[in-house]
């Protein structure tokens, strides 16, 4: 029984694979695919290789809602492939740092794997960026959304005396390099 649930496993990964590759080569194919996947279980290929992650201040509403759009489904998708339940956490689009650090992953994930001029290595060097990439959202994951309840990022505080002290210190800096190159006799015009 065992060898025909592995079978079954390996046949369903199979089809996962055609898929995938069959939305790469022809994308009007899976155009009835569910939003941000291509039939499968698989992300949808991107329009172009190499996809830049977003600036997300920037985006125009529909931008943002294409953005969205794309990066949950991939999300869905990686922590599904991965297993990264416990990792990410559910309410991961509510954490800016963290919506930072999936779309940079899956900008980079759209140059290593779609992409056909990628590199060899391109996989294995995402697999090690993923690492350090999950190990980042832990750090920014420290009030414990990944327990299954969601907690606010804390306001930052608005230190008006530290920004205060900030620009009286640039402006000084800035006037002391002034004043000492006014103060510096110009060696190219002497000669």
């Amino acid at each position: 029984m065992t060898d025909l649930r592995k079978i079954t496993a390996e046949l369903t990964q199979l089809r996962e694979d055609i898929d995938y590759l069959t939305a790469l080569a022809e994308p009007d194919l899976t155009a009835g695919a569910p939003t941000g996947t291509a039939t499968g279980s698989w992300p949808a290929a991107p329009s172009a290789p190499g996809v830049a992650a977003h600036i997300w201040h920037n985006l125009t509403p529909t931008e943002a809602a294409r953005a969205w759009q794309t990066l949950t489904g991939w999300v869905d998708w990686l922590t599904q492939r991965y297993a990264l339940d416990d990792t990410i956490p559910s309410c991961w689009y509510r954490h800016g740092p963290i919506v930072d650090e999936l779309d940079a992953l899956r900008a980079a994930w759209t140059s290593a794997y779609p992409d056909p001029n990628a590199h060899p290595t391109a996989a294995v060097a995402w697999l090690e960026i993923l690492n350090r990439t999950l190990s980042r959202i832990r750090e920014w994951d420290r009030y414990g959304c990944t327990s299954g309840t969601h907690h606010d990022d804390p306001p930052t505080a608005a230190d008006s005396h530290e920004s205060d002290g900030r620009e009286q210190w640039l402006f000084a800096d800035i006037n002391a390099r002034a004043a000492a190159r006014s103060a510096t006799p110009d060696t190219k015009s002497v000669e």
